[in-house]
This record gives C-alpha cells, structure tokens and sequence, in this order.
C-alpha cells in the first residue's frame, strides 16, 4: 500500500517512507500489519475500544479528535454485555440483523462515555487530543480511545505489532 498512497497525496509520500521506517526502527516489530484508510463526514464516531497494535494515525485532511484513557482505567470503564449479531443477506439490497445461536455475550463500552455523569468518573485520567491535517498521533497499544471529526476528515494510520515480552 505504500506505493498506493503516492497518488492520493504526492507531497507527502517521501514523509509516509520515513514514517513507516521510523515505526519500524522504534517498534523493532518490520513492517506495519495493517495500512488503514480512514475517510468520513463530521458526524463519524468510534465507540471506546482498544487495539492491539501500535497506531501511527497521520490526519491527510480535517481533524480527529482522541478521547484516550490508559489501561490502567479499565476497571472504571462503563462495560455492558450485548447479545452476540452478525449481519444477514436476505436479498441484494436487503440485510438483518440476526442473533448468533450460542448467544454469547459481547462485552462493550458505550460509545457516549460521560465522565461526569458516574460514580467511577473521578477514577478516570482522560486525555483529549485533537490531530489536524499534517500532524500524526502515536497511540500506544492497549489505550482506550474513542475518535470523533469536528469535520470531513481524511487519515491514515498504521498498525505495528504489540512487543508482548517488552519490559
């Protein structure tokens, strides 16, 4: 995909190359597992989730904006169990939503987090951060985060491996 970003933002491609070697030397992991390409208007949002790869998230055009807590914030995290779903076709243009048989619950967290609205929110240590076109984010593995867009907004990060033996 490196070669397929030059196109969609030629001035930028000799700085995704250092980027991307520079994730490489500071994670010691190669090269990223996954390339992401992310485009919505103002009213996208992401529910509070965490993931398992060192992100560099570059903002090409817009704003992002992080609601990141800590792992060690995970205790005090509103989680709610949900009934298991998958999406079924029923014709071309026709979908459900069908309930899995085992009905295994899913843990999630609301993706309308309040911290002033709860008795563990003093417990809590957010952290907003607001990237804007041009600037990249290092969101370390295993963060809470929650992604909002003031705006339509175009970005591109990329996942390293977690080091799961580091100190």
């Amino acid at each position: 995909l490196r070669s397929e970003l030059s196109p969609l933002v030629p001035h930028m491609n000799h700085s995704f190359e250092r980027l991307v070697s520079w994730g490489e030397a500071v994670f010691g992991t190669g090269p990223p597992d996954a390339i992401n390409l992310w485009m919505g208007p103002s009213s996208a949002v992401s529910s509070l989730h965490k993931d398992h790869y060192e992100n560099l998230f570059y903002v090409a055009s817009g704003e992002k904006v992080f609601h990141i807590y800590p792992p060690a914030d995970a205790p005090f995290l509103p989680v709610r169990t949900f009934p298991t779903c998958r999406l079924q076709q029923q014709e071309k243009d026709d979908w459900i939503v069908v309930q899995e048989k085992e009905n295994l619950p899913t843990p999630w967290i609301h993706h309308n987090i309040n911290d002033d609205d709860d008795n563990l929110s003093p417990y809590r240590h957010r952290i907003t951060v607001r990237v804007k076109e041009g600037n990249v984010l290092y969101l370390p593995s295993l963060w809470f985060h929650r992604v909002t867009q003031s705006c339509e907004t175009v970005a591109i990060n990329w996942w390293f491996d977690m080091q799961f033996d580091s100190p």
